[in-house]
């Protein structure tokens, strides 16, 4: 059985990152043009069967979420209130040996300050860094 991979996305971009309404306005303002982007390349790579889109905000998403998580990865609204809301509202389905990362992590004041609040918390414990990202283990 392979794994399914949960993506909770509006496809709206950041309204307040500018790089993010060039981006849309670089494409006419189309704005179904990234989650047609997204869906084209699951379709592509022969991903569309593992990834179940979630098309609404996360903090919709969360309000009927049940399921446990093995790996959680943080990377939307970048302001330290919604990553911290993030954290707060997802990090309680993390399983016993889960992962959660950060994206944007030195880069971005919002999720570097929350990944230092993690750190602090003796249930994670820091598990791995890439470029820009962090990665904590649940362990309890």
């Amino acid at each position: 059985m392979k794994a399914k991979l949960h993506c909770i996305d509006t496809f709206n971009g950041t309204a307040n990152q500018q790089d993010h309404r060039d981006i849309f306005a670089a494409h006419g303002d189309d704005r179904e043009w990234l989650f047609r982007t997204f869906q084209d390349n699951l379709k592509r790579y022969e991903l569309d069967e593992q990834v179940i889109i979630h098309r609404m905000s996360s903090t919709e998403a969360v309000k009927s979420w049940n399921a446990p998580i093995a790996f959680l990865y943080i990377d939307g609204d970048h302001e330290y209130e919604a990553v911290l809301q993030d954290f707060e509202n997802w990090s309680k389905f993390l399983l016993p040996g889960a992962l959660i990362s950060f994206d944007d992590v030195p880069g971005w004041p919002g999720p570097t300050r929350v990944a230092g609040i993690v750190i602090s918390k003796q249930e994670f414990q820091k598990y791995g860094v890439a470029p820009n990202v962090l990665t904590f283990k649940k362990i309890s």
